[in-house]
């Protein structure tokens, strides 16, 4: 409780205030281009039945991810059951609170309940992640030559690029870590101020070190992998159906090609809850990139975020409940950021 009572940090409040000074710019911005009329009788009309397979794969989708961090750590026998609920509350969390606050979550619960290294639980956080960028990273090089847009001549090329050094550095992480940490010390040399080089050399060895989970024999490896796909597919199915329910006819590769797009727009700052930035992104990446009719977009955007904002709440809730873990520890983490 004590904890609890402490005040937050002036850069946490600022973050808070910025984040959310952010949504209410990008609700206005969104709502410039909106018709509302529109927009509300599509809500109205509606295929609930449809729309309601989300929350299906919403369950499915999330313990996937659990399932795959639990693969990850499969030496600390850490029971399923957990790691599933630990997913699930992760995502509520950074879902409402725009301070990354799910994968710090995720760190305080395996230090506190299972006695794991918190350096360690970090990293593992951290390539958890890391994963399902470098998933949304493949699709949108390889989508981005199969599905119609709107997209520069020049963005297929730099799509292939940076998941061609995304993919080189994640093999060389799991095959190759001496080699990698060869290149990143000359690398180093690059950078001028030796604080910034130290910085550097520190946060990088240490993510190639925490890489050690994925060399737990091909077998894991391909797990892995193949969870990570899955569970970008079943989100991707979740936009399908969303879309699909309020009349917008989009296929299957749009669905998936959306739906990564949209995800590289959540690596910059959100507001709580994501109220606007949802919207905006959704909006943006469907109408704009994919030419779906900007009020149909709005529509499934809405919808969306309805839905997994109702999903979140219900999912987080439960995980707070059945997991018995105080969020004070975790509070105390961002206080201090």
């Amino acid at each position: 409780m004590d904890c609890m009572a402490k005040k937050p940090s002036h850069k946490l409040v600022l973050r808070v205030v910025f984040s959310s000074l952010l949504g209410i710019f990008l609700i206005i911005l969104w709502a410039h281009f909106v018709n509302f009329s529109y927009l509300f009788a599509r809500l109205k009309t509606a295929d609930l039945q449809l729309a309601s397979l989300f929350f299906v794969l919403f369950v499915v989708s999330g313990t996937g991810r659990g399932f795959r961090l639990k693969t990850l750590l499969k030496k600390y026998s850490l029971p399923f059951k957990n790691i599933v609920m630990l997913t699930f509350l992760g995502q509520f969390l950074s879902f409402f609170i725009p301070v990354r606050a799910g994968e710090i979550t995720k760190s305080a619960y395996l230090t506190s309940r299972y006695d794991l290294p918190l350096g360690k639980t970090i990293t593992w956080i951290f390539i958890d992640r890391f994963l399902d960028f470098l998933a949304v990273l493949f699709f949108i090089a390889w989508l981005i030559f199969l599905v119609p847009n709107r997209l520069s001549k020049d963005t297929p090329l730099i799509a292939a690029g940076l998941f061609a050094v995304f993919l080189l550095f994640f093999i060389a992480a799991v095959l190759a870590q001496s080699v990698l940490k060869k290149v990143l010390m000359f690398a180093s040399r690059f950078l001028v101020f030796p604080k910034i080089k130290k910085g550097f050399l520190s946060f990088s060895t240490h993510i190639v070190d925490g890489f050690e989970v994925l060399r737990q024999g091909w077998g894991i490896l391909v797990v892995v992998i193949g969870l990570t796909v899955f569970v970008t597919l079943s989100d991707s199915l979740m936009w399908f159906f969303v879309f699909r329910s309020v009349g917008v006819s989009v296929n299957f590769e749009t669905g998936l090609f959306g739906n990564c797009l949209t995800a590289l727009t959540f690596l910059i700052p959100s507001t709580p809850g994501y109220i606007g930035s949802a919207e905006a992104a959704a909006t943006g990446v469907f109408a704009a990139v994919l030419g779906v009719n900007i009020n149909a977009a709005s529509a499934g955007a809405v919808l969306m975020h309805l839905m997994t904002a109702l999903a979140l709440l219900a999912a987080g809730l439960s995980a707070i409940y059945l997991l018995d873990f105080d969020l004070g520890t975790v509070w105390t983490k961002i206080r201090g950021q």
